[in-house]
Order: C-alpha cells, then structure tokens, then sequence
C-alpha cells in the first residue's frame, strides 16, 4: 500500500478526485501540451503536489519534455533519499513502498540527465534490486531460456487482442498467485531500472550487450502483460523504450506493427500516431524502403495529431518528412519549411495567435528611403525650434518622441538604447514622474528590443514604481498593463518549461487581473478592456494547441472585455477586440464566422483615410491566417484525393496572396521582428502548397528565394545599431543581439538548405556568415586596414572625401550627448551607406563589421603565405556546423573549393564526453589523466572522420569549432592512428573573419619600426606558499626563456597589474606562467592571478586563487588595453587560459578572445588546468623550437618569421611521447596567426 493513503491530503481530496488529477497530468504528457500542463501543475495546492503519486505524473511530464530543472523540482517535492550511501543500511520496510522505490528510481534518473550521475543512479538501481526486485516472487531477470525473442511481441499480438492467455508470456514472471495485480509504479520501477541500466551500459559501467538484453526481455514480458490487461497507455511508454534499443530494425518494425493491430478497435488516438511516426522511421532507416508504407504511417501520424492537437507531434513529422526528402530539395525549399518548423516551435513557446501591440507598433522602413527622410527632417527642424525657445519639458517631450521612434525603426534599436541609457543618466533632478516614468519605459522596451529579458522587466518594474507614486490612477493602470506586456513578453522567449518562464507568465497573469479588477473598481472601462483581451488572447493561444480549461477563461475574459467595450472608448472594430472574437470562432471550428469577422476589420481598414500600411498589413495576415486554417481543416475532413483538393488550394493561394501582401505592407512600413515572422508564415504555405502542386511550389519558391537576402540584411542591421566602442559593455550588448533565436536560425537555416542541395561553399559561407558575430564586429573598432588598401583609398578623390566624412561622423558620434545621440548615429549610418555604394570603402566596412568577403581574402592571405613559405593548397579551414544533435563537417580550400561530410557522431555524445571530462568531482582524477586517458579522448575521433581524405599530411588547418564542440581539444583526435597535430599544422579561430584580422596584425609588424622597450617579457607569478620549489623553478624557466629570445624576465613581486598592462601595450612578445580563473557561470569574473607588489616570503599569505581580487587582472579589464600596435603574440601558460564561454552564435569569451581583441595577433592557453611541471616541459619544448627555427632561418636579415604553429607542434608531439595521457599533452591550443614575425637586433637586458 503506498503511504500516501495515509497521507493527511487524502481527508482533503478524494481518491477519485487524486486519481483524476494524477490523469489529466499524464494526458498532458501524452499529447505533448506542456505549457498547459505545467500550468496545470502550478495550480495544484502544493500538498497534493507532495503526494507520491502526483510527482511521479509530473516528474515524467517534465523528463519527457526535456526540462530537468523542473523535473528535479518535482521530483524533490515527494521524494525522500531512500539509499543515501554504500554503507547505509536497509531501509526499513514501511519506507519500502512501490511509490516510494519508483520515486527514487525516477529521481536518479533525471539527475542522470540533470547532473550525468549515472554512477549514483546505478549504485541506486542495484540497491533496489537488492532490496525489492530480488525479493518479488513474480520478478527474476531475464534468461535466455525462459525469455521470450524479440519477435514474440508481433508474433502474438493477435492472439493477446482476442485475448487468448496462453500466449502471454510466464505467468511466473509477472503474475503473482495467478492474480494480475502489477500496479503502474511497479511497471515503473522495472521500466526505470533497466533504463538506468541501458545507460550506464552506454557509458561503459556494464556490459552493453547484456544489458540491453536483459531490458529488451523484461519489457517484452511487461509489455505482453500490459497488453492482455488492455493497458495500452503503459504497453506503449515500454515500446517507446524498446524500440532501437537492439537495433535490429526488423524486429522493431514487426513489433510496432504487432502494436497497431492491439489498437485497432480502441480509442487510443495518440498513441496509434506516435506508433504511426515510430514505424515510419523504422522503414525509412531500412535498407529497402517501402515507399508507400511510409507514406500511408505519415498520412495517419498526420491526421491523428492534428485531430488531437498534438503538442509537437507534427513538429516531429516535418522533420521526419525533411529527412526523407534531404536529397531532393532545392535550397528555396529547404529555407521555406526551416521557417515553418522554426515557426511552430516559436508558437509553442507561447508566441501562437498572440497579437502583441508592441510588436506590431513598429512603423519605419528597412531602407533608407523618403518616408525615413521626411521623418528625419521633421526631428531635426523640431530639435532648431526647441533649442531657440530653450524649452526642456518640451524638449524632453520631442526627446521622448524621437527615441520612440527610433525604437520603431528595427535598424535603429542600438541607436535609441545607446541613447536612452545616457539620458536616463544624467535626468533632471525635479523631473516629473510622469516623464520620469515614460522615459524608464520606454528604456525597458529598448531592451525588450535588442533582447536583454532581465533588464526590459527590472525596467518595466521600476517605471511601475514611479508611476504609482504619481496622482493619475489612468497612467498607473497603464504602467501596470505596459509592465505586464512587457513580462509575457519576455516570458515568451524565456526557454521552454524553464523557472523563468514559468516566474515571468505568472507575475504578467497576476499583475493584469489584479489590475483589471481594480480598473473595475476605478471606473476605467478602456483598461479593463485591454487587460481582459491579452488574457483572453493568452488562454487562447494555450487553448489552441493543449485543453479546453484555456479556451473556457479565455471566452470569460472574451466575455468580460466585450462588457468594458459598451461603456469604453473601444470600438466593434477595434484589432484586439476582433482578434479574440476570431479566437473564439476558430476554437469552435467556426471557420466561416471567423472569416467573415477578419474581413469585416480588413475592409474597415481599407477604407479609412490615411491608414498606415502596418495596420493594413496586421489585417492582410490575419485574413491570411484564417484562409490557411480553413484550407488545413478542409484537408483533414476530406484527404488529398477529393475533388474538393482544387477548391483548397484556391484557398491556399488565397492566403498566400494575402499573406505576401501582408509582408510588403510591413517592409514598407515597419522595421520591426514581424517581417521575420512573416516570412516564416508564407514560406509555410507555400511549402503546403508545393506538396500537391510541385511545378507552382517551385515557382513560388523562387521568388521567395530573395526573401532570405532581404532578411538576413535586416538582422545584420540591427546588429550594427548597436555602435561597438572599446567598451566592453559593448560587446555584451551585441551578444544580445545575436543570440537572438530567430536571428540565429536564418543562418541555420541557410546552411542546411546549401548542404541538402550539395552546395557546400555556399553552406560554408553562410557558416561564416553566422559566427561570432559580435566579436569579428568589434574587432572592427580596431580593425587593420592594409596599405594597399588605404593607398587605393588616397588615389581616389571621391573615395578619399567619403572617408574622411566618415571619419567624422563616427566622431561626432562618440561625442555626441544623449538627445543628440540619435541624430549623429543616423548621421553616420547616412555615411555608411554612401560608402558601400564605392567598392574600395565597401572593403572597408567589411573589415570594420566583421563581414567575410572571399575574394578580398585570398589576395590579402598571400602575403602572409609569401612570407612564411606556405603553398596556398596547404592551408585548410576546418569548420563543423552543428545542427540540432547532428555535426556537419566542411572543408575549405583557399581556391574556394569546399567538401563537407554528415558525421556520425552527435553533440548528444559530444556533452556527455565534455560533461565527464571536465565535470568531476573535487579530488578525483580527471578521466583525460587516467590510464585509459588516450582511449577516452579516442570517443570523439569520430569529429575528424574524413580528414584523411580531405587534407594532406602537414597542411596548415585552421579550425574553427562550434557549439559544444569548442572544450573538446580536437587537435588531440586521431587521424589514421596519428593526432592531428603530430600529422598537420593546427590552429584555432573563432571565424574566418576574426582570423583575417590576427594574420593582418601579423604581417603589419614586418613594416614597423622596433624599439628596444618591444623586446620578449617573460612574467612568473606563483606566490602560493605551499610549494616554493616550483616556484623557484617557474620563475627560473622564465629567466632562461628570456635569454633563449633576448629578451626580460620578470617574475613574483615585479609581475603587477600596471606591469603586466604596461607590458602586453609595448612588448611584442609575451609570456605568462601562473595562475588564471575560471568562472564558468561568470566568465567576466576570469582573469590572472597577479602580486600585489609585496615580495614574497614561505610564511606569506595571499589569499585564495580561485576569485579575482582588486590586484589581478580580470576579462573585461583587458578589454579596455591597446596592443594594436605592437600586436603581440602572448602565451598564457595557465589553468583554464584557452578556456572559452561559447555563448548562442559561438561567441566566444574569455582571456583569448579579450586579448586577441585587445591587439594580440596569437594567443597560446590551455584548455583545462594544467601542472605547472607539464606547463614548463610545454614552454621549454615550445621555445627550443622557436630557437632553432631562428638559428636556421634564411629569410631577411632583419627579421625572424617564427612559425608558432611548427613550435606547437613540436611541442606537442614530444610532451605525447613521454606520456601517453593526454591530459599533459593535450591542453595546449594556439589561436590567431600562425606565425610571429620578430627583429633580430634584440638584446638582453644589460
């Protein structure tokens, strides 16, 4: 009996009322309609939430969303460790429930996910088998003798359907006293057990072989059980398990198959079309691919789910159907439906049917067109007038107005922030709090904008505050409604199931019907009226897509709005109040009436004087809208094959025209996100309609090929309104920008269609394109430009006067005050695009942006081969684009030829491997520093498959690696049984664009004269008491490395923050052994370990190495140096110093990227924490090298060409002969160019 029958909730609630919740949880599960579900959850008194048997429901709701987060926190409601070490004794026997052994399982299961525990987990799963498994009469495991086959399941799923008992499996096994009492938790706990296991097999803690046998057996047995027992539900949760678990695709066909002849006859609509998809995927992995098998199980997964309204179902059918046709799509296609499953994905995070004001408030032009001019001018005349009349509240008031707009324009979002954060600065003492409110409001909505959540809703929460201070209860109402939009907004691109979302949705919800019932009470009907139609909107938008609970609150608040409309300003017509009223018609299938109401508002519209082409547009989509959904249902109802089809694809072209007409309205007229989401919306009816008119989809489909240009120049430009300074703020604000979801996946999305269609330069590209966005945008600020270039520049009047206008401009706007801000950035933006117009300065911005353009490459990569001797068919990019868990790897040649190859490795694979390797417990040894070091970094030689045939041996390889993929040392893997850095050249990039400035830098010192004060500094600081013997080594390594490259030691005491600044700004060679941090949760708390300036002594005490202090040199601190014009290559021999946050767009950050940015043309760290003995058996093997090559030059007399990639290998592939660990070896990375150019005339000190 479980104990929560004991439970004082139980006097509470009912078994049937328990019983009843614990299923409306698991049917949240099953149709994937998690946002309701977790609503549903959070709703649930939190006792009830405590019981057993609830948090089982809700704990697998969460694991089978993917949320461990939450799954952890549901789990820990209810659970109590049973088993929480080796040494514990037995729990006694009233703890030993199947509620609460199913707990601990599921709990050790999730935190195999949450936390990689799987060494707990099977340490768990044996102690329950010890305590509970072994002593069930009814339970054994498995044998080979009395074990049914793989098959038995399909064999006799016809005889269990008719109910035949003698062909379900032992009765020993399963039944108890011949009474089938095996309750859910104990199928649980057998499921959970042998999952447990199957992992830990994977992972090489059992053998895997057996124990996938033994699961495969066992659930066969619970599965045939279950089956006679018409449990369908739990028959189905162990299938999903079994099938690919023996990957043996036949059996698992025969099986499934086996399945849907069990649910024929029973009204289980799901999982007839999950077993539909799973057994077309199983035909489709065949070697002989049924064709029309498939199709049949894709019509009928398709019709089920969208019968149900499945929550992803269909979302995992279009991949399913893009996998299939991967070969024969053209690259129109591919983007179209990337854009449709983007787009469903961005709906089920809340963002369906949600009409935002916000959003579609946006009116400005993506150009630079007249409509802009004229507004521009207007600004400018009204700032002469205020300036004459000196009138501050007006001017406050037209700054207002300036900035809004501004905020309007997507292409000028960075602009209004820019200006908003300095003005908000520096506001009048005696400001009212209205304009004080405003203003702070309007900054949270320019963060809202460019994507920074924590700040759009802390701003939005303060302009609340300062309006609650004032009189008016209008704009109190308001500034909550403007706070709460705010919220859900945020809330919306909050990740999915995710405690910030769940935290921002309930502080929105809250605050509007808070605010709702007090404008009742105040008499203020209009806000009423609002705030009843965005939480109506909201349970909509759940209701559409999860239950029917949504859709009932949101008729009351439908209901209650119209109430407000009788007494309120707001008309029959007006969009928010006709958009829930089409809510309403579509949740009934009322499809007509909804029609009907949309072209009613569009013709209104149409016909009202002076209407901005944004509203037209808002009621173009939204007739398009309900034209698709009728044309969707009318699909459902009839099949493919009707004579009715043409009639539907008439609809389908109707609502693409009224869709495209909708998207020209927006570019006309708005710069706002809603052109992305348009364009994702007509790519997904014309992919509709291309599945039955395959030669008009391909018409549509090529001129909506451009559409990807136009869009991808719009992202871009937002990116570029964020102005980037030498501040490091700056950089942070363009990660913002970039990491933007939907920005990120139209690169994605590009990529994928260039590969499919075997268009591998393209693909790389657009690769490029995409990477690292922010930091190759900000080494602009910095950027190099060659004197050829610049020569060019001189010769050319027109080119030269642009220049300098540009010039100026961009120091005016530096210069600029707040309400000026705007104006000069538009001013120089005007600049800019009078410079792309001109090929020579379109170079120059390319340079300055971070852009990559091929041509302009080559030509300026040749210098740098002349000088260093390296044949152009030597130098390789090496790049992998990650796509969801699949890598791609693609190959560069610098004559443009590219190969690419699908990998058969997934990122899945690569997080476990980084997650064991770098995620250890304290004090144990790390898996790379082991015995079988080398087998373990073997597992991923799968990354480098193909380079055997793409490279040859000694090639120069720069690779560029992405996502997860970045802590993995990949010059470590194995290349036809040698590592790739013992076989080729390697270095590391974060793009080819930010390579391009390092090899420039590079090449730049040849030119330069050399002083004296720019020779090699070699630092040493190690003031940790506890080892002065390696200290006193370490710093004597530094004094002999001083004189191996004439240069000066400075070590311990000497080695400050000034120094150390004082140093990187004129040295062009520095070397650096000590300590650094790392924080992986705060990278901008990283940095150097420094001295303090006091002499060091055995009996000192400094303090704790694992922060920053005042003394040492932090991320963003280096940032702000200046090393551009000695651009030096430094070594950072150091715990952690090639470490790198790798944020969304492969932004990196950490010490490289920030001295690299700083002016460095060559960065060498260590990727995990290093002994300092293997740190100076590196530094030695490195610099011999570098010393011979300086003994054998022949080059110029005055100058070494030092090739570090050569010394790195050196280095490296001797440390590997003296051991075969890796974890010595391997750390050592090198980024930026591969050589170092250096004057000979440089002495030693004295």
């Amino acid at each position: 009996m479980s104990h929560d029958l004991c439970s004082p909730t139980i006097h509470r609630h009912s078994l049937k009322e328990l019983d009843q919740i614990k299923r409306d949880v698991q049917n949240y599960r099953l149709k994937g309609q998690y946002i309701a579900g977790h609503e549903y959850v959070c709703g649930l008194p939190e006792s009830v939430r405590r019981l057993k048997t609830i948090a089982i429901e809700t704990t697998q709701m969460y694991l089978v969303q993917g949320h461990y987060r939450r799954a952890v926190e549901a789990c820990d409601f209810a659970h109590k460790t049973l088993f929480l070490n080796e040494d514990q004794n037995e729990p006694s026997p009233e703890t030993l429930d199947a509620d609460s052994i199913c707990l601990e399982l599921l709990s050790a299961y999730v935190a195999i996910s949450r936390w990689c525990k799987v060494k707990s987990a099977l340490r768990i799963s044996q102690r329950v088998y010890d305590v509970w498994l072994s002593r069930k009469p009814w339970y054994k495991e498995p044998g080979l003798a009395d074990s049914p086959t793989t098959n038995s399941l399909a064999e006799s799923h016809a005889d269990i359907t008719a109910n035949n008992p003698s062909l379900v499996h032992p009765a020993t096994n399963i039944e108890r006293d011949g009474e089938t009492i095996f309750s859910e938790s104990e199928i649980l706990i057998e499921l959970y057990y042998h999952k447990i296991r199957v992992v830990a097999s994977e992972q090489s803690l059992l053998d895997e072989a057996i124990a996938k046998k033994a699961a495969a057996d066992r659930l066969n047995l619970l599965c045939a059980w279950c089956i006679k027992q018409h449990r369908v539900r739990e028959a189905r949760l162990l299938i999903y398990f079994h099938v690919g678990l023996l990957n043996n695709t036949e059996a698992d066909e025969n099986m499934l198959k086996g399945f849907l002849e069990v649910l024929a006859g029973t009204h289980n609509p799901v999982e007839k079309a999950q077993t539909h998809l799973d057994l077309a995927n199983c035909l489709l992995a065949c070697a002989n691919k049924n064709e029309e098998a498939i199709d049949f199980h894709i019509d009928q997964s398709e019709r089920l789910f969208t019968n149900e309204n499945h929550g992803y179902g269909l979302l995992d059918l279009q991949d399913l159907v893009l996998q299939r046709r991967r070969d024969s799509l053209t690259q129109e296609e591919l983007l179209k439906k990337k854009l449709v499953i983007a787009e469903n994905y961005f709906e089920a995070q809340c963002y369906q049917q949600g009409i935002k004001c916000l959003l579609f408030s946006f009116q400005a032009s993506l150009d630079m067109g007249s409509l802009h001019n004229q507004t521009q001018e207007n600004l400018q005349r009204l700032e002469l007038e205020l300036a004459k009349v000196g009138g501050e509240m007006l001017k406050m008031g037209s700054y207002m107005y300036g900035v809004s707009h501004a905020l309007l324009r997507a292409p000028e979002y960075g602009y209004a922030l820019k200006s908003l954060e300095r003005y908000v600065e520096s506001l009048p003492t005696e400001i009212p709090p209205k304009y004080h409110g405003l203003l702070v409001q309007v900054l949270a909505k320019a963060y809202l904008s460019l994507g920074n959540a924590a700040e759009a809703v802390a701003r939005a929460k303060e302009s609340l505050k300062i309006f609650l201070s004032s009189e008016s209860y209008i704009d109190k109402s308001d500034a909550a409604y403007v706070a709460a939009f705010i919220t859900m907004t945020c809330a919306r691109k909050a990740l999915p199931m995710s405690a910030v979302k769940r935290s921002l949705f309930k502080d929105a919800t809250e605050t509007l019907e808070l605010w709702a019932d007090l404008d009742r009470e105040n008499d203020y009907p209009d806000g009423e009226c609002e705030k009843c139609l965005i939480l109506a909107s909201e349970d909509y938008s759940f209701g559409f897509s999860t239950d029917s609970g949504a859709i009932e609150r949101g008729k009351e608040w439908s209901a209650r709005a119209k109430q407000c409309r009788t007494s309120s300003a707001v008309t029959k017509l007006h969009p928010s109040i006709v958009q829930v009223e089409i809510a309403e018609y579509l949740s009934k299938n009322q499809y007509k009436n909804a029609l009907d109401r949309a072209m009613e508002l569009f013709e209104a519209c149409r016909n009202q004087p002076n209407i901005l082409p944004f509203e037209l547009g808002q009621c173009s989509l939204r007739v398009s809208i309900i034209l698709s959904t009728c044309a969707t249902r009318l699909l459902t109802i009839h099949g493919e094959n009707s004579a009715e089809l043409q009639d539907i694809l008439g609809l389908l072209e109707a609502s693409l025209g009224k869709a495209w007409e909708a998207f020209m309205h927006y570019y006309a007229d708005g710069g706002s996100e809603i052109i992305v989401a348009c364009a994702n919306y007509i790519g997904r009816l014309i992919l509709c309609i291309r599945d039955h008119q395959p030669s008009r989809g391909d018409d549509l489909l090529k001129a909506f090929l451009p559409l990807l240009q136009r869009v991808e120049q719009y992202c871009d430009s937002i990116r570029r309104s964020s102005v980037s300074t030498h501040n490091f703020h700056s950089l942070l604000e363009k990660r913002d920008i970039v990491s933007n979801s939907s920005h990120r996946e139209l690169y994605s999305y590009a990529v994928r269609a260039c590969l499919l269609l075997c268009d591998p330069s393209a693909a790389w590209m657009w690769t490029q394109k995409g990477k690292a966005r922010a930091l190759s945008a900000h080494f602009g600020v910095r950027a190099l430009l060659p004197e050829a270039l610049l020569k060019a520049i001189r010769s050319d009047t027109v080119s030269q006067q642009l220049y300098e206008e540009d010039r100026l401009s961009s120091e005016s706007l530096l210069r600029a005050t707040p309400d000026g801000y705007i104006s000069a950035a538009r001013r120089a933006e005007t600049a800019r695009m009078q410079m792309k117009s001109k090929p020579l300065l379109a170079q120059v911005l390319e340079i300055r942006e971070g852009a990559f353009n091929i041509g302009f490459e080559a030509s300026s990569l040749d210098l740098a081969l002349a000088v260093t001797k390296t044949e152009r068919q030597a130098v390789k990019y090496i790049d992998w684009f990650v796509n969801g868990e699949k890598i791609v790897l693609m190959v560069r040649e610098l004559d443009g030829t590219t190969h690419s190859k699908n990998l058969s490795i997934t990122t899945h694979e690569v997080d476990d491997w980084v997650e064991m390797a770098f995620n250890h417990v304290d004090e144990a040894e790390p898996r790379l520093k082991g015995q079988d070091g080398k087998g373990f970094l073997s597992k991923l030689n799968k990354l480098v498959d193909g380079l055997a045939g793409l490279t040859n041996e000694d090639d120069l390889l720069i690779l560029s690696p992405s996502g997860p993929l970045s802590k993995v040392p990949l010059h470590g893997l194995r290349v036809e049984g040698r590592t790739l850095i013992d076989r080729n050249l390697v270095i590391y990039s974060s793009s080819a664009a930010v390579f391009r400035q390092c090899q420039s830098r590079a090449m730049s010192q040849a030119t330069m004269p050399y002083s004296i004060s720019q020779r090699a500094v070699f630092l040493g600081v190690y003031e940790v008491p506890e080892f002065p013997a390696e200290r006193a080594a370490i710093y004597g390594s530094m004094e002999k490395l001083g004189k191996q490259l004439h240069g000066e030691a400075k070590c311990g005491s000497e080695v400050t923050k000034r120094v150390f600044q004082d140093y990187s700004e004129k040295s062009r060679w520095l070397h650096f052994h000590g300590h650094a941090v790392y924080v992986e949760q705060d990278i901008v708390k990283t940095g150097l370990i420094l001295s303090n300036g006091d002499r060091m002594t055995d009996s000192s005490s400094y303090g704790s190495s694992d922060e920053i202090a005042e003394k040492d040199i932090a991320v963003p601190e280096i940032f702000e140096f200046d090393m551009t014009h000695n651009a030096p290559h430094y070594s950072i021999i150091a715990c952690n110093s090639g470490t790198q946050d790798n944020g969304p767009g492969d932004e990196p950050l950490g010490l490289i990227s920030a001295l690299l940015y700083a002016g460095a043309s060559s960065v060498l760290g260590c990727l995990w924490p290093t002994p300092s003995p293997a740190g100076r058996s590196f530094s030695d093997k490195f610099y011999a090298s570098l010393k011979r090559q300086m003994e054998d030059r022949t080059d110029t007399p005055d100058l070494y060409v030092l090739n570090l990639a050569t010394a790195l290998r050196h280095a490296v592939r001797t440390m590997s002969e003296e051991t075969q660990q890796p974890f010595f070896w391997a750390p050592f990375v090198l980024h930026g160019a591969w050589f170092h150019i250096v004057h000979k005339d440089m002495p030693c000190k004295g």
